[in-house]
């Protein structure tokens, strides 16, 4: 099912935000350091869509999840036409499933808490079970974006979360 309220408006907003808001009820505790682009393949935006949104965007944050567990999710994420883009480590797919349910709800709350409409992850086609992840981020209300919403490369799905604030 591809969703067609994901698609990006052909005009960019007037201005992006510049941070992510913090949910302070989460039983998650969360670090974010943010950075300026690096444009190589360890930038996750330079790894999804290539130098076209070299202009565009400007920082990368870099998130760290952890739960009372002391388990770990690592993620690159930027903001693009108020949608925020996540790009998880490959833990996330290794997660016990309560710590990837806690994870994925921490990831919505925070996108939520901030201007954003759109929260968007990005998962590499590659990963052996990439079937059910796409089954577990259903669960939530993700969907699948189309390909030509946003130009991402082929190597990746994108999954779309809209935001109601």
């Amino acid at each position: 099912m591809v969703s067609s309220h994901l698609i990006p408006s052909s005009t960019p907003p007037a201005a992006s935000p510049a941070s992510i808001t913090l949910p302070s009820h989460s039983p998650i505790s969360t670090f974010i350091r943010s950075s300026p682009r690096s444009h190589d393949d360890d930038d996750a935006c330079h790894c999804l869509f290539g130098a076209t949104l070299d202009h565009a965007v400007s920082q990368i944050f870099h998130l760290t999840l952890t739960n009372k567990s002391m388990v770990q999710l690592h993620a690159q994420s930027f903001i693009f036409q108020l949608t925020l883009f996540v790009v998880p480590s490959s833990d996330l797919f290794t997660f016990p499933p309560a710590v990837f349910r806690a994870s994925v709800t921490h990831l919505i709350e925070m996108a939520d808490s901030s201007s954003c409409s759109f929260l968007v992850m990005a998962i590499n086609k590659h990963i052996a079970a990439v079937g059910a992840l796409l089954r577990a981020f259903s669960y939530f209300g993700f969907v699948i974006v189309s390909p030509s919403a946003y130009g991402h490369t082929p190597s990746h799905l994108l999954i779309g979360y809209t935001l109601d604030h």
